[in-house]
């Protein structure tokens, strides 16, 4: 995954390393614990078939997941870097 902001490049490769560019430096780091979320992800749904409360996304959350996507497929198309904004939601 790349991601380019406020004039830094990070990129995670794998979740196993870590690159940070930023003002013509380079910060290179190895990540010890690698965590795709799967997890976590089974622990929920587990919990979940066994009748315990689970933590919910909101509808809110659901709405600025789908905004973030869709600029992801705009800059994709573009080829140029795009804004996310937050997503303000009311109900």
């Amino acid at each position: 995954m790349e991601v380019f902001c406020e004039g830094k490049v990070m990129v995670i490769d794998d979740f196993r390393s870590l690159t940070i560019v930023e003002g013509g430096s380079t910060r290179n780091e190895n990540l010890s614990r690698i965590d795709k979320g799967h997890t976590a992800e089974m622990r929920a749904f587990l919990d979940l078939a066994q009748g315990q409360e689970v933590e919910a996304l909101t509808f809110a959350d659901c709405v600025a997941s789908t905004a973030a996507t869709f600029k992801v497929i705009e800059s994709m198309t573009t080829g140029k870097p795009v804004r996310v904004p937050r997503v303000a939601v009311e109900g």
